[in-house]
């Protein structure tokens, strides 16, 4: 039926049925014990490849990840020409210059061919995965996001009368605190002007016994600490309002400030791994933009800067530092998230932002981060993400967004 291998004559029904697989948008590769014979132009540019003769030694392991490799021969070795069975499955396949993509493959034997020729058909769905995990990484931020809320709005009454019952608390004891002095020093002027000793050491021994000079002490202070503990969970529980809140698909007026202030909020749990954090905003107007991705964005290089921290050499002798700033700069918002971790050598730098490169042990680090980043803020936002880094020097991601 076929005879596309080396050799074919240009003419007659093979030269007809090269032209039909070469326009053929699917990729096709045929093969005979594991050596290529043919693959045609969509295979060829799926895989980086200028001609079959750029596939080393035209063997099918030059094309497929080891543990793919080894998935694949026992398939292949199972379709027998005149057999229906078709092996279908998603591999890792090696493109020119080393990097791998998931593509699902069709296997056949060509039913009529007596040397055990068969057609491998396959396609790159590398995009398609990472889109489908976009996606889920997405409906599950959705999702928690929608948690979030609804807890900090429940949370958000109770916080209110806890504050305003403290801060009363903290009022009325003053005001009993001084009426008690103002009582006990009248009754020490009666008991004075009658001459009743005995009532004065009972006064003096009351006063030693309560303590009351403690009690006017850290009485107010401690309704002060309750009324400052709750005004901080208030300002967590409005910062997880803010920072959940799912917008809408159109843009809408975006205050870079109270973004970045709410995100660090957020993250405070991470970044308290720091010595010092600080933030030093500058006036920068409103950008029209996507609150809810930006928020994300500005979170994972916060997240991504406390981690640089942790991962510093644990005898670094100076203070770890996290700096968030913003400027207006030559008609743009220029946010800088700064940390004195680690740093990057230039060969991380340069893949950062690929999708599911990380350096962080797994279960750490999804690689995902910075994808999420670039996307919000390149392609969303119209926007540009720098990386300045060096390694033991830190690292500053420099964000511009456009007025």
């Amino acid at each position: 039926m076929f005879s596309l291998v080396e050799g074919v004559p240009e003419g007659g029904q093979d030269a007809l049925f090269r032209s039909i697989v070469e326009q053929c948008p699917s990729c096709i590769l045929i093969q005979r014990e594991e050596r290529i014979l043919y693959m045609n132009q969509a295979a060829l540019d799926c895989l980086g490849l200028a001609s079959p003769t750029h596939v080393p030694g035209g063997s099918l392991a030059e094309l497929f990840a080891p543990d793919s490799y080894a998935t694949l021969i026992p398939n292949l070795r199972k379709v027998i020409p005149g057999d229906d069975q078709l092996f279908m499955g998603e591999l890792k396949m090696r493109r020119a210059k080393g990097a791998l993509i998931d593509a699902e493959i069709h296997h056949v034997a060509v039913p009529d061919s007596a040397d055990g020729r068969s057609i491998l058909n396959f396609r790159d769905v590398t995009m398609q995965r990472r889109l489908e995990t976009e996606l889920q990484q997405a409906q599950k931020l959705e999702s928690v996001g929608r948690l979030a809320a609804g807890i900090a709005h429940e949370i958000n009454t109770p916080i209110q009368f806890i504050g305003d019952s403290a801060a009363y608390v903290g009022t009325t004891l003053a005001e009993v605190l001084a009426l008690l002095d103002r009582s006990r020093g009248e009754l020490r002027r009666l008991a004075q002007a009658i001459g009743d000793g005995g009532t004065l050491e009972r006064l003096a021994a009351e006063d030693t016994e309560a303590d009351l000079d403690f009690a006017r002490e850290q009485g107010p202070l401690a309704a002060a600490r309750i009324v400052e503990g709750v005004s901080r969970v208030a300002r967590i529980v409005s910062a997880m309002k803010c920072f959940s809140h799912p917008g809408g698909p159109e843009a809408g007026p975006v205050d870079v400030n109270k973004l970045l202030s709410d995100t660090m909020v957020v993250a405070g749990h991470e970044l308290k791994i720091a010595d010092e954090v600080t933030s030093d905003f500058g006036e920068v107007p409103a950008i029209s933009g996507h609150a809810g991705e930006l928020n994300q964005a500005f979170l994972n290089l916060m997240v991504n800067a406390a981690h640089a921290i942790a991962d510093r050499q644990s005898n670094a002798s100076e203070r770890s530092r996290i700096a968030v700033s913003t400027r207006l700069e030559a008609g743009q918002v220029v946010i800088r998230i700064s940390d004195t971790g680690c740093g990057m050598t230039p060969e991380v730098q340069a893949r950062l932002f690929e999708p599911f490169f990380t350096t962080k042990a797994v279960g750490r680090g999804t690689g995902q981060g910075l994808t999420v980043v670039r996307a919000a803020i390149v392609q969303r936002h119209n926007g540009t993400v720098e990386c300045q880094s060096a390694p033991g020097a830190g690292t500053t991601f420099v964000v511009r967004l456009p007025v």
